[in-house]
Order: structure tokens, then sequence, then C-alpha cells
């Protein structure tokens, strides 16, 4: 038994990084991580769902738009000959033409690193095996400066530099994710079985 019914993207990053961490977060419910940029990029999440861009106008302009925002996708996947349920939470999406868009701020973003990024695969894969459309993949950067110190969240802010980055996902790629989705969910296993039972 694991702390949720589904398999996010956050638990498997999480876990594949740090099993630590894992155990910390989803096991004994410590709070993760809150930096500046982190509290940043809510803040740009919030605004893009609820479409208000009060003051970053400059930015709204250059970022695509979706009709659907915040969207939830699942689909069952079979480990060990048990079901896993994979969740993805779209930042937007086209289902119409089978776009997925994902937003990302920060210092630096490449066509190299977008081609490679795993959230996108995972998303990518999740959207396949629902609806059987490989999707096209756009990674939106908004960039932002860095404060020299991360004592005030509030100097984060918005250079104005967008760009949005287009990649696709391939079979191999699946089968490559899908191997180490395997791994993960069975040391997630491993790790909550050993916790439980020293309470059980």
């Amino acid at each position: 038994m694991t702390p949720r019914p589904y398999f996010s993207w956050t638990q498997y990053a999480i876990f594949s990084h740090s099993p630590e961490q894992y155990r910390k977060r989803y096991i004994f419910g410590e709070s993760g991580p809150n930096t500046p940029a982190m509290i940043f990029g809510r803040e740009m999440a919030k605004c893009r769902e609820e479409d208000n861009y009060e003051g970053i106008e400059h930015i709204e302009m250059f970022l695509p738009k979706y009709p659907r925002r915040e969207y939830e996708m699942t689909c069952p996947i079979v480990i060990d000959k048990k079901k896993v349920i994979l969740l993805g939470v779209f930042d937007g999406v086209d289902l119409e033409k089978h776009i997925i868009g994902d937003d990302k701020t920060g210092l630096k973003w490449t066509q190299a690193m977008v081609d490679k990024e795993e959230q996108l695969t995972w998303y990518a894969f999740i959207y396949w095996k629902i609806t059987g459309k490989m999707p096209r993949l756009q990674l939106n950067w908004i960039e932002t400066k860095r404060p020299l110190s991360y004592v005030a969240p509030k100097l984060i802010r918005a250079t104005g530099k967008v760009e949005t980055f287009e990649t696709t996902r391939t079979i191999k790629d699946f089968v490559v994710l899908n191997h180490k989705i395997n791994k993960a969910w069975r040391g997630i296993l491993a790790l909550c079985n050993k916790e439980w039972g020293k309470v059980l």
C-alpha cells in the first residue's frame, strides 16, 4: 500500500531523486521546499489559470492559449499484475489539436533540454495511452531573474523574455519511461512496506 491511490509525476520525480525525501514528504507528511522560485512559479500558474495577467501583460501576449488549463488525465498500467493509476496534470491542453503545454520559469531552457525533459514524456505517455494520439508538446519558458539572496522572494521577477519550444516523443521513449516507472513503483512499495512494518 502506498500513501496515494495514484502515481503522479511529482511522486516519481521525488522518489527518483531521493527516496529519503519521498519518505519524509509522502509517508511522514513533511512539507516540501518552498523556495522563492517555486513561489513565483505558483503565482505565474495562478495567473494563467485565472486568465489574469495584471502587471505582466508583456508576458501574456507571447504565451500560447489553451482551451483547458490545469487539466487532469489518468491512465491505468499494470505492474506485477496489479493496476497502477498514472496521473498527469497538464498546465494547458488542446484536446482537438492534441497539444499539451507546460509552463516553466527559471534561468535557462534550451531545445536540447526540452527534448529530454522527462515530465513531458510522462504527460505524452498518459495522453497516448488514453487517446491513442501522439501529442505535440510545448514547453513555454518564462525567463526569470534570480536574486543574490533568497531572503526576499519578491525579488524573483520575469525578465520579459518568453520562448515556446516544441517537441515530440516516440514509442521508444515510452518503453524507456515505462521501465523506469516500474522500477520506481517497486521501490516505493518496498519503502512503504518497510515503514508500515515498523508500526503494524
